[in-house]
Parts: C-alpha cells; sequence; structure tokens
C-alpha cells in the first residue's frame, strides 16, 4: 500500500511540476486554487478521498507559496464508483476533443475576446476585481467542460511515459504537425511578423507598417505565458513586448531548417497506431486548452496590471509590481477602505517569492551522465545555452542546445532556433517534445535539474532516443 501511495505521489508530482514550474506570488496562488480545487473535486467523483486546494499550494507565515504533492487516499466508495470510472473511460475514449474545441472553448473564447476589448482605464477599481473574479470562474468553467473527457486523457498522459519502453513509435505520438492549432497559428504568425522587421531593416518597408504587424500579433498572442496554467505574474509580452522584438532576429535565420510554415502531413503518428493517434489527438486538445487559459488569464493580468499603476501614482504602493504580493481578498479591502497595505508584508512576500532554490552540482566533463524522458529522437552535439525565463531568449544562438525548465509555446521562437532541447519538466506529451518531434530536432525532458548541472558554453551530446546528455569528449 506504500509502494502505490508513494506512486501515487510521484505522478501527481509530476502533473503539478507541468502546470506550476515556477514560483507562485500570492496572487498567483489566490487565482489558482479554483482550477486546482476543480481538479481535485473531479477525483472525487470516483471514490478518491477530499482534499483542499489550500493543502497542495500552501502559503506559509512568511509569504511563501510551495507546491505540495499530496495525491487523494482511495476511500471504500472507490468499490462502486471505480468501474463506474472505468467504463466511463472506455466511453470517453471514443470522444473527440475536436467536437469540445469546436463547441465549448469557442463560446468561452468569443466570451473572453469580448472582454478583452474592454477599455479598462473607463474601468472602476471595483469593476477591475469583477473582471479578475470572473477570469477565475471561467477558468474552472473550461475545466468542467472537458470532464467528460478528462479523465483518459489524464490516464494516457500519466501511463505514456512507461509505454514507450514497449512501444518506441509512440515517441511519435503527439506530433501537431499538420495540424490547424494554437501553436501552428503562432508560428506562421511569427514568421511573418519577423519578414516584416527584416523589410524595416532593409528599407523595404517603415516602422509604421512593423508598428501595425505587430499589434495585430500581440492582440491574438501577447498572452502567451510560460506555463499550462498561466500565471498572473508570468512576464508575457503584454507586459515584456521588447522581448518579442529581440528574438525577431534569430528568427530569420530558419527559413532553411525545421518545419516549414505551411501543415505537412503527419504520417509518423499514423505509425503508432490508434493509440498513438490518440495521443496526438489529446496534444491538440491540451494545446487549444492552453491556450484558453492563456486568454482568461489576460483578463486577470489587465487589470491587475491597472490597479498596480494606479495604486503606485495614488502612493498606495511602492511599485506596481507590489500588487502582485497582494492576496485577492487584500485587494478587496483596499477598494473597501481606501487603506494602504503593510509595506512591511508586500517586502517579506517579494523576498520569499524571489528566494533563489538550492542548486546541484554541475555536470562536468567527469561528471555522470544526465538522464531524462527520451522525448524526441535524434543525436546532437552542441554548446549548452541555459535559459530560465524570457529576459534571456536572445542568448540562444541558431545551432545550440536549449536547456530550460520547460517549455510553452511563448518559447516557440528558441525551438525554431535550437539544435536540440533538454527540460528539466515533462514527458513525452509536453510542449517542448511535442514542438521537438515537429521540427526534427533531439529532446531530453523530465531531466530534474538540467538547468544548474549543465553549463551554459560547454559542449554536450544530447541523445534523444536513450534520454541521455553527456559531456562531449572529442572524437567520432
Amino acid at each position: 500500500m506504500k509502494k502505490l501511495r508513494s506512486w501515487a505521489d510521484r505522478q501527481v508530482g509530476v502533473m503539478l511540476a507541468d502546470y506550476f514550474p515556477r514560483p507562485l506570488t500570492v496572487l498567483d496562488r489566490d487565482i489558482s486554487l479554483g482550477i486546482v480545487q476543480a481538479t481535485l473535486d473531479y477525483a472525487v467523483r470516483f471514490g478518491l478521498s477530499r482534499i483542499r486546494a489550500a493543502d497542495i499550494l500552501v502559503l506559509d507565515e512568511s509569504g511563501a507559496v510551495t507546491v505540495h504533492a499530496r495525491s487523494p487516499w482511495l476511500t471504500g466508495r472507490c468499490i462502486y464508483r471505480l468501474p463506474i470510472g472505468i467504463v466511463t473511460t472506455l466511453i470517453g475514449m471514443r470522444y473527440r476533443p475536436s467536437e469540445w474545441i469546436r463547441n465549448d472553448l469557442q463560446s468561452r473564447l468569443r466570451e473572453i475576446a469580448a472582454l478583452l476589448g474592454r477599455d479598462l482605464d473607463e474601468a472602476s477599481d471595483a469593476d477591475l476585481v469583477a473582471m479578475i473574479q470572473h477570469s477565475v470562474a471561467l477558468r474552472v468553467a473550461m475545466f468542467a467542460s472537458r470532464r467528460r473527457h478528462f479523465l483518459p486523457s489524464f490516464t494516457i498522459k500519466i501511463v505514456i511515459d512507461q509505454l514507450t519502453r514497449f512501444i518506441p513509435n509512440l515517441t511519435h505520438a503527439g506530433d501537431l504537425t499538420g495540424q490547424d492549432h494554437p501553436t501552428a497559428i503562432f508560428r506562421r504568425d511569427l514568421q511573418r511578423l519577423a519578414l516584416i522587421w527584416q523589410q524595416v531593416v532593409d528599407g523595404s518597408a517603415d516602422a509604421d507598417e512593423l508598428d501595425r504587424a505587430t499589434a495585430t500579433f500581440m492582440a491574438t498572442h501577447g498572452g502567451r505565458g510560460q506555463t499550462f496554467i498561466p500565471l498572473v505574474s508570468d512576464p508575457v509580452w503584454d507586459t515584456h513586448p521588447g522581448d518579442l522584438l529581440a528574438v525577431l532576429p534569430a528568427l530569420l535565420a530558419t527559413s532553411d531548417s525545421h518545419a516549414p510554415a505551411m501543415p505537412v502531413p503527419l504520417p509518423a503518428a499514423k505509425r503508432g497506431g490508434a493509440l498513438a493517434r490518440r495521443l496526438s489527438e489529446i496534444s491538440t486538445e491540451r494545446d487549444w486548452m492552453a491556450f484558453g487559459y492563456e486568454q482568461a488569464t489576460r483578463i486577470m493580468r489587465n487589470p491587475v496590471r491597472v490597479l498596480g499603476a494606479r495604486w503606485t501614482e495614488a502612493d498606495l504602493l511602492k511599485s506596481p509590481d507590489d500588487v502582485m504580493h497582494l492576496r485577492l481578498i487584500e485587494i478587496e479591502q483596499i477598494i473597501a477602505t481606501g487603506a494602504p497595505p503593510d509595506p512591511d508584508l508586500i517586502a517579506a512576500r517579494r523576498s520569499a517569492f524571489t528566494r533563489p532554490a538550492p542548486t546541484s552540482a554541475p555536470l562536468t566533463l567527469s561528471g555522470e551522465d544526465l538522464r531524462g524522458v527520451p522525448a524526441a529522437s535524434g543525436s546532437f552535439i552542441g554548446v549548452a545555452r541555459v535559459v530560465t525565463s524570457p529576459t534571456n531568449f536572445a542568448s540562444l544562438q541558431r545551432g545550440e542546445i536549449l536547456v530550460c525548465q520547460m517549455t510553452s509555446p511563448a518559447w516557440l521562437p528558441l525551438l525554431m532556433v535550437a539544435g536540440a532541447v533538454v527540460s528539466d519538466l515533462g514527458g513525452i506529451l509536453s510542449h517542448a517534445a511535442i514542438v521537438a518531434r515537429e521540427f526534427g530536432i533531439p529532446a531530453v525532458t523530465g531531466t530534474g535539474d538540467a538547468t544548474v548541472r549543465l553549463i551554459s558554453g560547454a559542449t554536450y551530446v544530447v541523445d534523444g532516443d536513450a534520454g541521455i546528455v553527456r559531456p562531449y569528449v572529442g572524437g567520432p
């Protein structure tokens, strides 16, 4: 029983690391509690014990938020509820996520688009908080609309890394090449923007044209975050537009490498059979779900930024970013009373949020091999470049090994120029793995600590078939 419990805790830990790979502010925690609780409540339907989201995303007295991997216990109700769940799973396997994308999700996206069109400068503080709360409810509603196929998708995601040991063709599963999904649309739009940038540099287009193209691109893609469930504090292009312009020059070097801009056939997933096709459908659904979460989070992030700017101007806050270190109930209290928050409390929370994590010993030429999930086949020898956030996107040069915690659609420009990718987190259905297979570059994911063990500027061998990264010592 202890082994089963330990295995379940590890699987929950993998999922949480996928959802929350980086530190959360107290506001991030508050706006994430709803979606986490909805997921936990879903498990209760199958006879598992009830867990509070507050016991997963734990806020301590210092203001630090830590993610605790706790799996629910089996209860007596599992005797009859679990068999029903298995039947539901089998039925759900016949459900096609494309139906959910066309119907439920598109309806939510239209609602979000209307809210994003509001003039926030004219909105009162109370209206801004109402938008934040509405966005929290929208994300929960999106999850609820997926319930009929969430269990089969989640079950396959957990076991897929083990299955690849016995079914090699599954390493191609989840490939989205040739499908019209948010990441493909994003990639095409980004390439067009890079070409316009080049035309401005060459003098064949003026700066106004680039400004218009950038505004159009940002209207759709400006909210691209770093995680599957985006955080309010994520440094997205909406808030850091300079990060976007910094990667455009490198993109122009990809016209003769990696995947083409237009869709192409997808033979790899077909070779894996029905299960591989199902995994590709799940990947498509996750891509659309991530886009829905990103757009909904913009409804939170934009009002939060406006509140931070207003309250800094009114001397309620020292910095606009201080609002990220306020709980939602404290924001409501400021609006109700007009009293400024405790600056010492904000300082303590900011310090807890930026506290450095412990590091491991670097992987030097005499070090051991770094092992992870063989996520995309192939072998590559190149220089490693550790990229920890969008602020140092421009440090990656074409043909280098991208080393990161994990990727999201916002990291696509880097994957378009990288020779290989190594990540701390994720499996074969992670964003890095799927895009690496699409671009035909090796990938090793789920290494645990590549970002602290690999050294920028050092040369390594990435073996995407074996899931190993080792120092390059020369020779053939």
